[in-house]
């Protein structure tokens, strides 16, 4: 057979397959497109229905932090347990955020709370710290709490040691039952404490054992046993004036 023929039949027979492979290619590469639009879209999806989920009023982070609805931590905190309240982020052993916002209050003294009810706490005590100062166990958790609207003497000034011990013997093998104010910038828990009917930050103040806080007390009912104490120079305020020196004062010396 002529060559040319023979070449021109080759070329022809081969043009099938070259195109075959072209539409191939070409059905690839569409497919390859297909995928990676369809999981952009599945990941839009997946994004929006996250954002339009809702959001828990407590999250409690991997490290055990607390953070509440509206506070910086908040956004920041992905993976995390969910809480409907801060209550219940404490008593599973979380703790408080540094600097965490002071929580509205509708605290009353006259009232004594008890287990059960609305924002409290309550457990054995672990150890009293100081005069302000305690560690109460709480669902298995030690928890650190100091005494809201109190301030007490430094174990390493005068009547640090008198202040501890009162306190010590003020709870005793009671039970601590916590009303939740708010956290400090230690991320200690604040919070009112009361053993029995006894609301114990009022009877540290009345018995002369610490000063009124003005910074962290819900109203003045503190300063009014303060000034009682100091008229009957109760506790502390039995002590020579250059003796009787305030917790914070006292502090801002040590540095």
């Amino acid at each position: 057979m002529d060559p040319d023929i023979v070449w021109a039949w080759d070329r022809l027979d081969a043009a099938p397959r070259g195109l075959a492979q072209t539409i191939g290619q070409l059905m690839g590469d569409r497919f390859i497109w297909v995928g990676l639009l369809a999981a952009m879209l599945l990941g839009i999806a997946s994004a929006s229905i996250a954002a339009d989920a809702p959001q828990p009023a407590v999250k409690k982070s991997k490290a055990g932090i607390c953070h509440e609805r509206g506070t910086p931590g908040y956004g920041q905190t992905v993976h995390y347990r969910p809480f409907n309240n801060i209550e219940g982020c404490l008593k599973s052993g979380g703790r408080l955020a540094k600097n965490a916002p002071r929580k509205s209050s509708h605290f009353d003294p006259s009232k004594p709370a008890h287990p059960g009810d609305e924002g409290v706490l309550y457990g054995p005590l672990v150890r009293v710290i100081d005069g302000d100062t305690v560690v109460v166990k709480i669902q298995g958790a030690d928890l650190r709490v100091r005494l809201s609207g109190i301030d007490a003497p430094e174990h390493d000034q005068p009547f640090g040691d008198v202040a501890r011990s009162e306190l010590a013997g003020l709870i005793g093998e009671q039970e601590c039952v916590l009303v939740y104010d708010e956290g400090d910038v230690y991320g200690r828990l604040v919070a009112h404490l009361w053993i029995g009917d006894a609301y114990v930050n009022a009877e540290m103040v009345r018995r002369g054992m610490v000063w009124f806080d003005s910074a962290s007390a819900p109203d003045n009912l503190l300063e009014m046993y303060e000034e009682e104490a100091r008229d009957a120079k109760r506790g502390l305020w039995a002590l020579p004036l250059e003796e009787r020196v305030a917790p914070w004062d006292w502090r801002k010396d040590q540095r």
